[in-house]
């Protein structure tokens, strides 16, 4: 499934910094376009129910949480799938959790 991310806040999509393909781009808040390739990202399941990795379609790249930071502010990028992944270790993987609002904490 491809989807959008769209901050209904901002009304912004997130986007990967001037349709780059590199490791380490960054993910960041721009200007919905129409269809713009580097705003699509492919949901694919991960092994924990409930989890996707968010694939970049224009790179192929999935996002993750720089250096598996848990800090607030941290640095989201893609990188490749295989580094996000982390090689099965659930405690810095890049994958993210969908949730509906109502379930979000600290917000």
């Amino acid at each position: 499934m491809e989807v959008r991310l769209f901050s209904r806040r901002s009304g912004k999509c997130v986007s990967i910094i001037d349709y780059s393909r590199d490791d380490g781009a960054n993910a960041v808040q721009s200007v919905c376009g129409a269809n713009f390739a580097n705003e699509i990202f492919k949901l694919e399941p991960a092994s924990e129910e409930g989890f996707y990795y968010l694939k970049a379609a224009h790179s192929g790249k999935c996002l993750e949480v720089a250096d598996a930071s848990t800090a607030d502010h941290a640095n989201v990028q893609q990188s490749a799938c295989a580094d996000a992944r982390r090689r099965g270790q659930p405690e810095v993987s890049g994958y993210f959790r969908m949730c509906h609002q109502g379930e979000m904490t600290g917000s």
